[in-house]
Order: C-alpha cells, then sequence, then structure tokens
C-alpha cells in the first residue's frame, strides 16, 4: 500500500494556510471600512 500520510499533511498544511490569509483579509477589510466610517461621522 502507497504511503501518503505526506500528502495528507501538505494538504491539511495548505488548507490552513488558506483559511488564515481569508481570515486576515476579512479582518483586513472590515478595519479599512470602520476607519471609513469614522472619518465619515466625524465629517458630519
Amino acid at each position: 500500500m502507497p504511503e501518503n500520510a505526506g500528502y495528507y499533511h501538505a494538504a491539511y498544511a495548505l488548507t490552513a494556510t488558506i483559511y488564515a490569509a481569508y481570515a486576515i483579509s476579512i479582518w483586513w477589510r472590515g478595519r479599512r471600512v470602520r476607519e471609513r466610517l469614522k472619518g465619515t461621522s466625524a465629517r458630519d
């Protein structure tokens, strides 16, 4: 039987990296929106 454990761990590491990058991008966009809203409400 072929040894597939390396591929299994590589796939999980890649998936974790993609999810982490996605979470960071959501946080980053939210931060920019909050800053933009603060600027808008300060001008009003």
